[in-house]
């Protein structure tokens, strides 16, 4: 070989390894420390280290099931500095959009280039919404590679301890991972640290295992945690050796190199997250200071939370000005017991780990008041071999989940004390079908490159064990998926276009389960979806707000959430009635059970459309043309209820009550609301006509096996 020859292999070399390695720094922002959380639809800026002559041409999200290319990009050239402390700057703000109907996923982040690419693993989350409740999952100290004599696989002994709370998050569905500090160890205790030097000479190994876990291994890192992940440092995060040169010299640039982003901040919905560096001996109260500007500049919220390493101290008089309610750390590694430490407005939570496994599980409610699972032990058995560990929480499959069988059950077991509102559940399914489930909701089902990608979400009791089902159906893949009516995660439609040159009817279909649970996806239930577009009538299914997610409201039951919704569904269906080709005039509703009690809410009640609104959506009408409905609710009066049928046990949930005797003991106190949400009070002569289809004849007086959806309804 040549000379130039080898010198073109060697920068080909160099070029392939430099852009398929996490580590290259270029992209600052989002890169591994933290991730940039960003709903579909809206922009994300990246910042950018470009060389002189370098042009940014696309930006890709690479997912494990599929690619979106992103080719609009716009890209401004400055000079900003990132990390006041080590003086780190970057040089391009990237901004892009991310597309509407995205689905929902942690993306590696690829920035291609007039000299290659640039990737930055597991960096941006996307989201349909931001979520009123939710919770957030906190670990700290994971102190990767802190032994001296090495495992004969090479692997931190810890990493098994970080690998089964990957799992469990993932299981529990979080939205955000927070790890505070001391989480890759950079020496031991030894005398003269000779051995553990050693045992672990390069740091970029030990931050691999940090991040990337051990595939080879089945040991999973924090870029396998699902939702975002942001870390901190702590004191142990840093002590390395002299000839390190400027990392030894500069603490902060150390952690800019090998984890980007030291004090971030970030907003997710009405909750405002800050970081605090107060371990590498810095002045906290600068750190403060760059926290209120942008307090002052984004609103406060109704939730602020720091995370930082060590729970004390805060920088004053910020904390107290600016209430910081809750504080999450490390440090003291077995005093999360005695949470929470309260420092001025501020209580502080600690996450224990070493040899315990542990993590605080925070519960945040739409009005920012939170509750705190406080030190929650996740193995039962930690301090045995990894390959004996009993997690307390587990997932398996019947099938094999990896896109090949068209069938499959998931098994969830929870021996934990407390429950998991949204645990999740993500099925991996052969592509080019519709699926449906017997339990839980659909929180996303989307056509990946190779496969189906199919996300549930369920209410896993304490201490019990939930099978969910998965099943493909004759239902054909929509021609719009989670199209979204509203800003809530849940309102959102599928829509099936029938082949049509003259515009449609419509068939609006409302899914059942007690206004507490199911999904759009079990529309095969209520509807035949082909001999509809076959007969030339196209087909909307929604989701929508759950009783359990209606606003806390004194003067609304919680019932008028998803009737509410179901309205506003259709009228953003009616809005959309020329780029979806419909016949406005002609919609008719089907569903069973809550579904088609909304729906004869719908076709009995007043239209709700406000000509005079500024909103074009609320100028739509609301009203039906008719209805067809399985197992409907005709009233949701409890007396009428039980007049009917003697041993009726349903609605109370619907009014906020706890149960139906006291539903019916407080019957005249709510008068004035089931006037206005049961159907039967709501039914004219004028309205439109329904159909009402049950599984047996009526006997009106008579006790029911299934007085939730019997024909005396009818």
């Amino acid at each position: 070989m040549n000379r130039k020859n080898l010198i073109s292999c060697l920068l080909l070399i160099l070029t392939i390894g430099f852009s398929t390695i996490g580590w290259c720094n270029k992209i600052v922002y989002p890169w591994n420390a933290t991730t940039a959380v960003v709903k579909e639809g809206e922009s994300l800026t990246i910042w950018y280290n470009a060389d002189a002559k370098e042009k940014i041409k696309s930006v890709v999200l690479k997912g494990p099931y599929n690619t979106i290319s992103i080719r609009s990009v716009k890209t401004k050239k400055g000079s900003w500095i990132y990390d006041e402390a080590s003086g780190a700057t970057y040089n391009r703000k990237i901004s892009v959009i991310i597309p509407e109907g995205t689905p929902l996923e942690r993306y590696d982040l690829i920035v291609n280039t007039s000299i290659g690419e640039s990737v930055s693993m597991k960096s941006v989350k996307v989201i349909r919404a931001y979520k009123t409740e939710y919770s957030i999952f906190h670990i700290s100290d994971t102190h990767i590679a802190d032994e001296s004599i090495r495992a004969e696989n090479g692997v931190p002994k810890r990493l098994s301890y970080l690998s089964a709370l990957v799992n469990i998050s993932n299981i529990i569905g979080s939205e955000l991972v927070f790890l505070t500090g001391d989480n890759v160890n950079s020496r031991s205790w030894d005398d003269g640290n000779a051995n553990y030097l050693s045992t672990w000479p390069s740091t970029q190994e030990r931050v691999d295992y940090y991040y990337k876990g051990s595939p080879e291994n089945n040991l999973k890192g924090v870029y396998d945690f699902s939702t975002a992940a942001f870390t901190v440092n702590g004191n142990h995060d840093h002590y390395e050796r002299e000839n390190d040169l400027t990392e030894t010299k500069n603490k902060p640039a150390f952690w800019n190199k090998f984890h980007g982003l030291r004090t971030p901040h970030f907003t997710f919905g009405d909750t405002r997250f800050m970081a605090l560096s107060d371990a590498f001996g810095e002045d906290m109260k600068i750190q403060g200071a760059r926290h209120a500007s942008w307090l002052d500049e984004v609103g406060k919220g109704n939730l602020r939370v720091i995370y930082k390493h060590i729970y004390k101290p805060l920088p004053q008089p910020w904390a107290t000005d600016y209430d910081i309610q809750l504080g999450l750390c490390g440090h003291n590694h077995h005093r999360g017991g005695e949470n929470p430490f309260r420092q001025g407005n501020t209580n502080m939570y600690i996450a224990n780990f070493t040899q315990y496994t542990t993590f605080n599980l925070i519960k945040v409610k739409a009005d920012g008041k939170y509750t705190v699972e406080n030190n929650l032990v996740a193995i039962e058995n930690p301090k045995d071999d990894p390959s004996l560990f009993r997690p307390k929480l587990t997932l398996n499959f019947s099938q094999a989940n990896d896109g090949t069988s068209s069938n499959n059950t998931a098994t969830l077991v929870n021996n934990f004390d407390i429950g998991f509102p949204e645990a999740k559940v993500r099925f991996i399914m052969p592509k080019g079908f519709y699926y449906t489930i017997s339990k839980g909701s659909v929180e996303q089902q989307f056509q990946g490159d190779d496969v189906t990608v199919v996300d549930v979400r369920i209410a896993l009791k304490a201490n019990r064990t939930a099978a969910i089902k998965i099943n493909k159906t004759n239902v054909p893949i929509p021609t719009l998926k989670e199209v979204q009516y509203g800003n809530h995660e849940r309102q959102v439609i599928d829509f099936w276009k029938a082949d049509s040159e003259t515009s449609t009817p419509l068939v609006f279909v409302i899914h059942g389960g007690g206004w507490q649970a199911g999904s759009k996806e079990r529309i095969n239930r209520f509807v035949d979806v082909n001999t509809l577009l076959e007969a030339g009538i196209s087909v909307a299914a929604i989701n929508y707000r759950y009783v359990s997610q209606a606003p806390e409201s004194e003067t609304d039951p919680p019932v008028k959430t998803p009737l509410y919704d179901a309205a506003r569904a259709l009228q953003f269906v009616r809005s959309k009635a020329k780029e979806w080709n419909i016949d406005k005039t002609r919609i008719g509703a089907s569903g069973g059970s809550a579904g088609a009690c909304s729906s004869l809410w719908l076709v009995f009640h007043d239209d709700l459309a406000d000509p005079t609104s500024p909103d074009p959506i609320s100028q739509e009408s609301s009203r039906l043309y008719c209805a067809a409905v399985i197992g409907a609710q005709t009233t949701l009066d409890p007396k009428q209820m039980k007049e009917w049928t003697p041993n009726s046990n349903y609605g109370a949930h619907a009014f906020g009550k706890r149960n139906f005797e006291e539903f019916l003991s407080e019957r005249e106190s709510i008068l004035p609301w089931i006037s206005e949400y049961s159907p039967y009070a709501l039914l004219t002569r004028d309205d439109p006509p329904v159909s009402l289809i049950y599984k047996s004849p009526p006997a009106l007086g008579q006790v029911q096996k299934d007085p939730t959806h019997t024909a005396n309804f009818g």
